[in-house]
């Protein structure tokens, strides 16, 4: 569609090349009527076009040669005005001509756009099989599961009992906590987050997540800087910012000491005025983008990966996809190899091109281990030396000169650098 939307801009900015209206006024020295512009500087600021330019100009040449005829005496100065004003009206007649014609060209262009964007008879894969009923079936828990996943509670019950598709009630009750913990964070209130992340420590700390302390951050500048984050509450007294420092920071002080040390010192420059602060090293601590902007996905891509979601609604990637022009671009390659090899290429499950896709919505890294040259499967995943470089584990194997099971007390060294690694020192990555 880029394409259409650039033929639109186009014709939006030859639009102002349509003629304005001409009102028709007397001549006060006559009752011979001619037409006459609004105002040929309105003219020119409103659109600066050709034709409404040329035609103001006609017109004026008009109004002068009038007065030149009515002042004149003899036949010979008559004809040399008539015969000047013939010469100019052809001028201005081939000039509205030549703008007229880029008009319509550029409406041409905007068709020809539209009809490659939106082909009529664009012809895709038969859709038959969403016909069977296991496909059928299959189709609607997706949906359903994508209204799960909004907390849409009316819509889900609605669907259980037109067409009997299930839903799981843990699956609703996570959603709507999803929601009205995002609504509550939102709004600057993080009670619930504070809770869920308090009876997820354990979780958070193995991932080590830093939410809990973001969270806890966010409470603590809120009453150190209120007036810079335009809160409405007053400042809090250093006492209370400092129990507060103590009962929360205290268990996070091993894992954020540069942090929690900064901003116990931001409280020497709170107490000045708000121009000190932000002249102070402590200005950064005062970005609205430390609370929601930053707590939002952070704590939505925790929660998800808690309850074992993806990240993202399946569904509406799906559609996201499909709306986009990657679809026509399979389609046209599926014609151009089926027209090459025949209709065997149409049961392979890829495609000879690359499909350009965004990397929000790349989820699956490929991994080629660059001693083999064969890409990553799950038995033969990636595995990171100690030195940090990363090969296939089949190729760790080899590097050892033995199978894993030999190799258990024995070291490996790197194909890329000195450094030796044991296997129990090598890593799995999970891309």
């Amino acid at each position: 569609m880029d394409a259409v939307y650039k033929e639109l801009s186009r014709l939006e900015a030859l639009g102002a090349t349509t003629p304005i209206t001409h009102k028709r006024t007397k001549s006060r020295s006559s009752d011979v009527s001619i037409s006459t512009p609004g105002s040929s500087a309105t003219a020119a600021s409103a659109g600066g076009s050709a034709i409404n330019v040329s035609l103001d100009t006609l017109v004026d040449q008009l109004i002068a040669a009038r007065r030149e005829v009515l002042g004149s005496n003899t036949l010979e100065v008559v004809d040399e005005i008539l015969n000047r004003m013939e010469v100019a009206i052809e001028g201005s007649k081939c000039k509205v001509d030549e703008a007229l014609k880029s008009y319509h060209k550029a409406i041409g262009k905007v068709g020809t756009a539209l009809t490659k964007a939106m082909p009529e008879n664009q012809s895709f894969p038969d859709l038959g099989k969403f016909s069977e009923t296991n496909s059928h079936r299959l189709l609607g828990q997706t949906v359903m599961n994508a209204l799960t996943r909004r907390a849409e509670e009316n819509t889900v019950l609605l669907m259980e009992e037109e067409h009997g598709f299930k839903s799981s009630s843990v699956e609703l009750e996570n959603a709507q906590q999803l929601h009205r913990t995002l609504s509550a964070i939102s709004e600057g209130d993080l009670t619930l987050a504070i809770q869920w992340a308090t009876n997820n420590a354990g979780f958070l700390s193995a991932r080590s997540s830093p939410l809990l302390f973001y969270l806890h951050r966010s409470i603590y500048l809120r009453k150190l800087l209120p007036s810079l984050l335009s809160l409405p509450a007053p400042a809090s007294p250093p006492g209370v910012l400092i129990d507060y420092a103590r009962q929360y920071f205290t268990p996070l002080f091993s894992l954020y000491p540069t942090e929690i040390k900064r901003l116990l010192g931001a409280l020497l420059f709170a107490s000045n005025s708000v121009q000190i602060f932000r002249d102070s090293p402590y200005a950064d601590l005062a970005d609205p983008g430390l609370h929601a902007p930053l707590l939002v996905p952070l704590f939505e891509k925790e929660f998800c990966d808690r309850v074992g979601w993806p990240r993202k609604e399946v569904l509406g990637i799906v559609i996201g996809l499909g709306a986009s022009s990657s679809v026509g671009r399979i389609e046209k390659a599926r014609k151009m190899m089926k027209a090459k090899v025949g209709s065997d290429w149409e049961i392979e499950a890829e495609l000879p091109i690359e499909i350009p896709l965004p990397p929000s919505l790349r989820f699956h890294s490929i991994f080629t281990c660059p001693v083999s040259r064969e890409q990553a499967t799950p038995t033969n995943p990636p595995m990171m030396l100690v030195c940090g470089h990363t090969i296939a584990r089949e190729s760790f194997a080899k590097l050892g000169k033995g199978t894993m099971q030999h190799l258990i007390s024995r070291t490996a060294k790197c194909p890329y650098c000195p450094m030796e690694t044991s296997v129990n020192s090598a890593l799995e990555l999970h891309f």
